[in-house]
């Protein structure tokens, strides 16, 4: 076929779709079209995360209907993922917090463990010492809540693993690597 007869062919289709109405029809050919008919509009599913997210907040709106206060936070505003750390009295596991959709750290403390007066006061300190500690390089706590069994804390989540596990995985560290650890410890010690 040649350039000249394709856009003749071309042409001819232009004329014969008229621009659309007012009322969402067109005409081709002679034949009239109704756009409208069919648009569908396809609405995606919830995900799994966004479900217990309206349920979560429809379960706060009927608690303050009924106590005229929001309740305290659970282990039902997370997610509760894999574990990430153990220890000899407590765990550490990835959770996603249903409000923020943010990944945190729950760190986990059966309270058998926190019925010596020692182990409590350490416990007590830990969450004093983050609630202090403002800086990019410590982790944050975000909240702290219990539960019939564990005392709990809400804490950023360190994706990389600490210092400790960094150099334990390269076994010895270049002198600038090093160099570049020891100035960010460094830095805040210095600052307070």
């Amino acid at each position: 076929m040649s350039k000249a007869k394709k856009q003749k062919e071309v042409a001819e289709a232009a004329t014969t779709i008229q621009s659309p109405r007012n009322d969402g029809t067109f005409t081709n050919n002679g034949q009239e079209h109704n756009v409208t008919e069919r648009r569908q509009i396809k609405i995606r599913p919830k995900n799994k995360l966004e479900k217990a997210k309206d349920e979560l907040i429809k379960w706060i709106m009927e608690y303050k209907k009924k106590n005229r206060s929001y309740p305290k936070t659970n282990l039902d505003f997370y997610i509760v993922g894999r574990l990430l750390g153990k220890g000899a009295f407590g765990k550490v596991n990835l959770c996603l917090h249903k409000l923020s959709g943010k990944l945190v750290a729950i760190k986990s403390l059966h309270k058998q463990y926190l019925s010596s007066e020692h182990n409590k006061k350490k416990f007590e300190n830990e969450i004093a010492l983050l609630r202090l500690l403002k800086h990019k390089n410590i982790i944050r706590l975000y909240e702290t809540f219990t539960s019939d069994n564990f005392s709990l804390i809400s804490i950023e989540l360190c994706g990389g693993g600490d210092l400790l596990t960094y150099v334990r995985k390269r076994r010895r560290l270049t002198e600038p690597v090093a160099k570049a650890a020891f100035k960010q410890v460094n830095k805040y010690i210095i600052k307070y």
